[in-house]
């Protein structure tokens, strides 16, 4: 993919290029990485929706989880932190709340509690033997020890 290899440019000329032609749930997804107007509607009812989850049964982790990455998609990481230690709450083994949480404590400065956090979600995947994922988090932590 081109936006891996660091050239937004060419990667932002690329998604815009698939827009018109492709199927809504992929054309969403591009206009929520590109910040387009459509995209940003989409993630306000994603939002929405996960707050009305989240009413109507408090006790859901995932929609505590997914209203986390949603609010985190909008620039909003004080949303996006609570979300995610309500996740973490509610269900104290979910590896990836702790990665996202801890990502979101460095991008807004905390970084020692953040990568607190990183370190948990390590060992969290080392404990639940998924090798491939506490890689992962190696090479996030590292990444995000140099920020």
């Amino acid at each position: 993919m081109i936006a891996e290899k660091g050239d937004l440019h060419a990667a932002t000329a690329e998604f815009t290029k698939q827009l018109p032609t492709a199927p809504d749930s992929k054309r969403s997804t591009l206009s929520l990485e590109l910040g387009l107007p459509e995209g940003r509607g989409v993630l306000a009812d994603k939002i929405a929706s996960y707050q009305s989850e989240i009413k109507s049964n408090p006790f859901s982790w995932e929609a505590h989880y997914n209203l986390g990455v949603a609010l985190d998609q909008q620039g909003d990481l004080a949303g996006a932190i609570a979300a995610y230690k309500e996740t973490i709450r509610l269900n104290p083994t979910f590896a990836k709340a702790y990665a996202n949480l801890g990502n979101a404590l460095v991008l807004s400065g905390q970084k020692t509690e953040g990568l607190a956090y990183m370190r948990r979600c390590q060992d969290l995947f080392e404990q639940q033997g998924r090798k491939y994922d506490v890689r992962k988090a190696e090479e996030l932590i590292k990444q995000l020890e140099q920020k």
